[in-house]
């Protein structure tokens, strides 16, 4: 029986393990983003059923200026909500690191 990992099979074992290892890890940063995406939608959403429920909440002294407020606090926090998302897509995309005893 002829052996699989010879040079006529088709590829180098050490080429075809690099290239699972390389896909492994695009598959974990796929799945990192993702998380990260999921968060800031679960974020958001709190934001909004917060600013929902004190505009809908029966208090006589909730003012119009309380509510402006309530909206430029909602505002303030799903764009804090965007700049985490953006930074941890960032340093997932980044490259990793190489070995530093391998050229």
């Amino acid at each position: 029986m002829a052996d699989r990992t010879s040079k006529g099979s088709g590829g180098k074992p050490a080429g075809r393990a690099r290239a699972r290892e390389h896909i492994k890890r695009a598959n974990d940063k796929t799945k990192r983003v993702l998380e990260a995406v999921r968060k800031n939608v679960n974020d958001n959403v709190e934001v909004l059923n917060d600013l929902s429920d004190g505009f809908l909440a029966d208090d006589s002294d909730h003012t119009l200026s309380d509510c402006a407020t309530d909206l430029v606090a909602a505002t303030v926090a799903c764009w804090g909500n965007a700049f985490d998302l953006y930074h941890e897509v960032v340093k997932t995309c980044l490259p990793d690191k190489k070995d530093p005893s391998t050229p």
